[in-house]
């Protein structure tokens, strides 16, 4: 970091891979979610797959970002939805999903402003899907940190907290 010229960095991935003197900003909460205009409360038959277009994100290859793994925690295993867009980029599914393209995966604490408006619905599952084991993490260069430093720190673990605390 400070051959980059950088105080803090907050980063993306498994806990186990964070190092030492990290700090947890916020967790990560994956469930199906879609427009309302797709019509849907729930998702809870096999037959809404069928009719479905699932909008799949490619960008992450952890086991809570595959629809078949999703599918398969509801004993939907080997079900085929009407289609499925794959996107390599989170905003440009969440974009789909606020289209009105197909369902998505969403990340909970990053999408709680659209749930809150209305823009997207999360759809209850039968069964718990698959857990995110990813969390974003603090880290800074210097401690203690310069004031500067220090005064963004707070204001990022205020929000972080905020964030945390969305309703999943």
């Amino acid at each position: 970091m400070r051959k980059d010229g950088l105080d803090i960095a907050i980063r993306y991935g498994e806990e186990r891979l964070m190092p030492p003197g990290a700090s947890r900003l916020f967790g990560e909460t994956v469930f199906p979610v879609a427009h309302p205009s797709l019509g849907m409360k729930r998702l809870d038959s096999a037959e809404l797959i069928e009719r479905s277009t699932l909008l799949e994100f490619e960008g992450d290859s952890s086991f809570a970002w595959q629809w078949s793994n999703w599918l398969e925690s509801q004993g939907w295993a080997g079900i085929k939805p009407k289609g499925i867009l794959r996107f390599n980029l989170y905003d440009q599914l969440i974009h789909a999903a606020v289209a009105g393209q197909g369902i998505a995966l969403g990340k909970g604490q990053i999408i709680a402003p659209m749930l809150a408006d209305g823009r997207l619905i999360a759809l209850p599952t039968l069964f718990p899907g698959p857990s995110s084991n990813k969390v974003y993490y603090l880290i800074q260069r210097d401690s203690p940190a310069s004031n500067q430093a220090q005064a963004l720190i707070d204001w990022i673990r205020t929000e972080a907290r905020v964030t945390d605390s969305a309703p999943a």
